[in-house]
């Protein structure tokens, strides 16, 4: 799924501390497809991950916030 986090305020505002936030949630949370643009202007990690990863990425002390974009399912195979 697509999610949005924003890292808290004093995070975003270090560089150092903005990079390691970036890599504990590629590794603890698994998050992917990092939209590194968006990460380098405003501090907030756009990707993909698995929703049973969401809970891991709400409880990190650098994230203040974290949104479902879109999730995106099989289809459904229709009856004959």
């Amino acid at each position: 799924m697509k999610v949005h986090i924003t890292l808290r305020e004093e995070v975003r505002h270090s560089s150092e501390a903005k990079c390691l936030a970036l890599r504990k949630l590629q590794t603890e949370a698994k998050v992917q497809d990092v939209n590194l643009r968006r990460f380098e202007r405003h501090g907030i990690v756009s990707g993909e991950m698995l929703p049973e990863n969401l809970s891991i990425a709400k409880m990190m002390d650098e994230v203040q916030s974290v949104s479902v974009d879109s999730v995106q399912q099989a289809a459904t195979p229709l009856p004959n």
